[in-house]
C-alpha cells in the first residue's frame, strides 16, 4: 500500500487537496460546465442577473451586444409595468371602448402581445421601423387579432387614415426625431373623437426609497451629452397643449406641469418587482454604457442596486408619465 499520496498545493496559504479527492474534482467540471452553459445562452444571464456577484455580472454585460441587451431589457420591460399599465388603462373609458388599436413604435412586440391577451376583444396593430424586429414580433406574437408591419411612426401611412380608435405611444416619442409631426400624423389615423395614449418616462416624476447615485448620473451624462433619448418631451407636450390652441385636448394626465404627481401611478413595492426592478435597471444601464456612451461602473451600479433585493422595505416609483390625448 502507498502510504505518502501526491498533494497539490492551491493558494498563497498553501492549503491543500488530496488530487484524487473525487468530490473536488466533481465541483469543478461542474462549475466550469454551469459557468460555460450560462454565458452562452444570453436570455438565460441578462434575465437573472441576480445570480452573479458584481464582478461578473458587469463582465456578462460586457460581453453581450446591443441587441441582446435591447431585446432582454424590451422583454424584462413587458413583465415588470404591465400588470399597472394594464389596470389604468382599464380604467379609461376611453380605452374600454375601443375597438381598433395602433401601436407606433411597437419594438419587439412583448409588450403589444400582452395587450392582445389581456384586451382580447380589440384588434391590434404593431408599427415599428426596424424590419428584423416586425420579423421577430410576428414569428413570436403574431396571430388572429394582433399584426405587425414595418413603417415609420414620422412618414404618413394613407392606408390608416381614419381606422382607429385608439394610438399608442408607449416609451416611443422619447426617440423620435420629429415627435410633434408623429402626433399630427397620429390625428389623422384616428376616428372621429379618437384618442392617443401616451406612457412616456419623465424622470422629474421619479421618486424611491433609496437613492441609486449611479443612475442618477448615468441619467445626468445621458440628457447632458446626447441627442437622443427626450426624456421630458410629454411634458413639453403638455405645456404647449395647455398653451396653445391645438387638434387634441387634455382629457387625461398623472403628473401636473412640473412632473408632480396627480394620482398614485405606477409603483414597485413586491419582492417579484422589486428583484425584476433590479435587472430592468441594470440592463438599462447597460444599454446607456453601450449604446449611448455613458461612463457607467457596472460593478459600482449592481452593489447600490443590491438594496432593492435586501431591503423589504424599499420601493420605486420610476418616473412615468400617463397622458390621454382626444383628437377634435
Amino acid at each position: 500500500m502507498v502510504k505518502n499520496r501526491k498533494k497539490l498545493a492551491w493558494g498563497a496559504r498553501g492549503r491543500r487537496f488530496k488530487s484524487s479527492h473525487p468530490d473536488f474534482f466533481l465541483f469543478l467540471i461542474l462549475w466550469f460546465f454551469a459557468i460555460v452553459s450560462l454565458k452562452a445562452n444570453d436570455k438565460v444571464h441578462l434575465d437573472s442577473l441576480s445570480i452573479y456577484d458584481p464582478k461578473l455580472c458587469a463582465e456578462v454585460l460586457d460581453a453581450a451586444d446591443l441587441s441582446s441587451l435591447w431585446n432582454s431589457f424590451l422583454e424584462g420591460q413587458a413583465h415588470l409595468f404591465f400588470g399597472q399599465e394594464a389596470d389604468w388603462l382599464s380604467g379609461k373609458r376611453e380605452w374600454v371602448e375601443s375597438q381598433n388599436v395602433l401601436e407606433l413604435g411597437s419594438g419587439n412586440g412583448s409588450y403589444l402581445s400582452r395587450l392582445s391577451e389581456a384586451f382580447s376583444e380589440k384588434k391590434f396593430l404593431g408599427l415599428e421601423i426596424q424590419p428584423s424586429l416586425v420579423e421577430q414580433s410576428k414569428a413570436s406574437f403574431a396571430r388572429p387579432g394582433l399584426f405587425f408591419v414595418a413603417g415609420d411612426a414620422e412618414e404618413f401611412h394613407e392606408e390608416y387614415r381614419n381606422q382607429f380608435d385608439v394610438v399608442l405611444y408607449r416609451l416611443t416619442l422619447q426617440h423620435l426625431k420629429e415627435p410633434r409631426l408623429s402626433l399630427k400624423l397620429a390625428h389623422e389615423y384616428l376616428k372621429e373623437g379618437g384618442h392617443v395614449f401616451i406612457i412616456e418616462a419623465c424622470d422629474a416624476a421619479k421618486v424611491s426609497s433609496h437613492r441609486i447615485h449611479s443612475f442618477e448620473e448615468a441619467s445626468r451624462q445621458q440628457n447632458r451629452t446626447s441627442s437622443k433619448g427626450n426624456r421630458r418631451i410629454s411634458m413639453e407636450i403638455l405645456n404647449e397643449l395647455q398653451d396653445e390652441a391645438s387638434f387634441y385636448q387634455i382629457a387625461h394626465t398623472s403628473l401636473d406641469v412640473n412632473g408632480n404627481r396627480l394620482e398614485k401611478g405606477i409603483r414597485f413595492e413586491s419582492e417579484e418587482d422589486r428583484k425584476r426592478y433590479f435587472n430592468h435597471a441594470l440592463l438599462f444601464l447597460s444599454i446607456l454604457k453601450k449604446g449611448y456612451g455613458v461612463l457607467v461602473d457596472l460593478s459600482e451600479a449592481y452593489s447600490e442596486l443590491q438594496v432593492y433585493l435586501e431591503d423589504e422595505n424599499s420601493w420605486v416609483c420610476p418616473g412615468i408619465h400617463l397622458l390621454v390625448l382626444r383628437k377634435i
